[in-house]
């Protein structure tokens, strides 16, 4: 049975694995829906998401009603305080509650290096407190990165009965970045386990662990699996119920949240906040020893390496561009600052032809050799469309069409029997903005994206999220797979919601031949 947790003493229950939506902008509507039900019907009563999380709010909504179950959507204001009171209105009628039982700051050490009001007179925090003086919210929390005083100062200041930070036994994930380079500081999971979790224990704020699986770099992602796994035998992972019960084994921590972006990731998350959750004395072991192997193979980004390298390459910025392209599970969080073929622009790795390779990692890693399987990897998600390349070797763009649009990458999964699945990641290179459905709800001016099959016309999906000129996004679209044996042409094009046809106001921005058995 699901255990559940109170968040501070604000009678809040939350089961002790909650859903993470970022990934589902990258799925269609269907799989986003169907995990989600399915991580609801085996007990999971909360689910976190944010207005920056490509659209997917709708579908949670829609999830929690079909559900029929009593579901908390711990969501969250944007970064402005002008905003902060009409997106709180939108979160309640979104999600059909007056009043809303856990809402957040979403990453408040970012919303403080931008220069917005967060602790004065009238800013966040005192808008935030007072709303929930007026019964508006029950509980408060924020998710922060920032570095752990700033962590501690969240703890401590009584504003915030929660606070989200990221842990793993790996005390790195993803996204982690050599912040230095941008004049900035990130967290560090060490002191995260060793100085925030009692900190917060003692002072009754309860802790909310993300990143519990380091995004996909200590266990194969099922709905993303990875390009390539670290070098090393294919067991050097470890099982998703054993991180997340791992993560709820420290003291402050009252739940963890993942990202469930299919059915079978709800229910072996969701499965792990089963009794009994206590991991046994071997087991704690055995993680720690997996971590301790894969830190041997796996950049934390840290940039102490960068002034040993020869030839001066960005080293922490190359490794997190080929990670989040090789683990694809976060593309739309990729820089175009690090792209990885603007850093290195040579078609060969510099390493192989470096006679010094005096580069040296601070905590063991090969870099030239993992560098090198890192580049293989790279130069065939690019061969395959599934990574950009460099902005200066991009394809140029057709001037006369409707709407102006670059391909980052193009993923698309066509199987008999099942439904055929195309994922874009795009930009906005017009000057016009592509209208959201949801958020205009006027066929004529709402923007889909459809599908031509040999020919005809096979379908459309509205976009799920306005997409500004220069902003990129994610877009996804599922479709009947071509039913006879073969190749077959796919076309896939911007156009009006409305159309019932590709006509003139149609932008075909790929193409792309399929083979069906």
């Amino acid at each position: 049975m699901m255990q559940f947790r109170e968040i501070g003493s604000t009678g809040i229950r939350l089961s002790v694995i909650g859903c993470g939506t970022a990934q589902l902008q990258m799925v269609s509507e269907r799989q986003a829906v169907g995990a989600l039900r399915r991580a609801f019907e085996l007990g999971v009563n909360w689910v976190h998401t944010a207005p920056d999380y490509g659209g997917v709010e709708p579908w949670i909504a829609r999830a929690v009603r079909e559900s029929r179950r009593d579901v908390i959507v711990a969501t969250q204001s944007t970064a402005f305080l002008h905003e902060l009171e009409p997106y709180l209105d939108r979160a309640r009628r979104m999600f059909g509650r007056e009043v809303l039982d856990l809402y957040g700051v979403n990453s408040i050490d970012d919303i403080e290096y931008i220069g917005e009001n967060v602790w004065r007179r009238g800013g966040i925090v005192e808008t935030l407190r007072r709303k929930k003086d007026e019964g508006v919210i029950k509980a408060l929390f924020c998710t922060t990165h920032g570095p752990i005083e700033s962590m501690e100062r969240l703890v401590t200041c009584g504003a915030f009965d929660a606070v989200m930070v990221a842990y793993n036994p790996l005390e790195f994930h993803l996204l982690s970045y050599h912040a230095a380079r941008y004049g900035r500081r990130f967290e560090n999971l060490h002191d995260v386990r060793t100085r925030l979790f009692p900190l917060a224990a003692h002072r009754g704020v309860s802790v909310i662990v993300m990143k519990p699986l380091a995004a996909g770099m200590l266990t194969p992602g099922r709905a993303f699996p990875p390009a390539s796994w670290p070098p090393g035998p294919r067991e050097r992972s470890i099982a998703a119920a054993d991180l997340l019960r791992h993560a709820l084994g420290h003291p402050g921590v009252a739940a963890t949240v993942v990202g469930i972006a299919s059915a079978d990731e709800a229910d072996e998350n969701a499965r792990a906040g089963y009794a009994p959750l206590e991991l046994s004395n071997e087991r704690l072991e055995a993680i720690e020893r997996t971590a301790a192997e894969l830190r041997l193979s796996l950049c934390s980004r840290c940039g102490d390496c960068e002034p040993t390298c020869s030839r001066g390459l960005p080293l922490a910025s190359m490794f997190r561009d080929a990670y989040i392209w090789n683990y694809g599970n976060e593309t739309f969080m990729a820089d175009e600052r690090e792209n990885y073929f603007l850093l290195h622009p040579s078609e060969a790795l510099a390493c192989a032809t470096c006679e010094a390779q005096t580069c040296r990692c601070p905590h063991g890693m090969q870099i030239p050799g993992a560098l090198a399987e890192l580049h293989q990897t790279m130069t065939a998600l690019r061969a395959e469309g599934r990574r950009p390349d460099a902005p200066d070797r991009r394809h140029g763009e057709d001037m006369r069409t409707p709407h102006r649009v670059a391909v980052l990458s193009a993923d698309i999964q066509v199987s008999p029997g099942t439904a055929a699945m195309a994922r874009f990641l795009v930009e906005n290179t017009g000057t016009s903005m592509w209208t959201a459905e949801c958020h205009i709800p006027d066929p004529r001016v709402a923007v889909a994206v459809g599908v031509v099959v040999d020919g005809r016309f096979a379908g459309r999906t509205p976009i799920r999220q306005n997409i500004c000129p220069g902003q990129r996004s994610p877009v996804v679209l599922e479709f009947d797979p071509p039913r006879s044996a073969g190749a077959h042409r796919l076309d896939f094009h911007l156009m009006p919601l409305e159309a019932s046809r590709i006509d003139a106001r149609a932008t075909r921005f790929h193409s792309a031949t399929v083979h069906v058995c």
